[in-house]
């Protein structure tokens, strides 16, 4: 069995951080609160808040974005936009 000693990053390390999860927190460094402030101002415990920003965590639904943007002054705003490098299936 091989030693986990060679620096080989697990396969938990090779998923891309959730970028939603980064727009949070990017958000909250912007407003200048914490999460337990963020927690405080929505109602919920602070491990709550915490779940959502972990970089791993995909099940942000658009109701609870838009309570997150409301509680930190902001407006949600969702966008697609074109992928340069995936072919067209239309």
């Amino acid at each position: 069995m091989p030693s986990r000693t060679m620096n080989r990053p697990s396969p938990q390390e090779l998923v891309e951080p959730d970028p939603v999860s980064l727009e949070l927190a990017r958000a909250l460094k912007e407003a200048g609160i914490s999460q337990a402030e963020l927690a405080r101002r929505l109602g919920v415990k602070q491990p709550s808040v915490a779940r959502l920003f972990s970089p791993r965590y995909t099940g942000h639904s658009l109701r609870s974005l838009r309570e997150i943007a409301q509680a930190l002054g902001m407006r949600l705003e969702v966008r697609l936009v074109r992928d340069e490098n995936a072919s067209a299936s239309a």
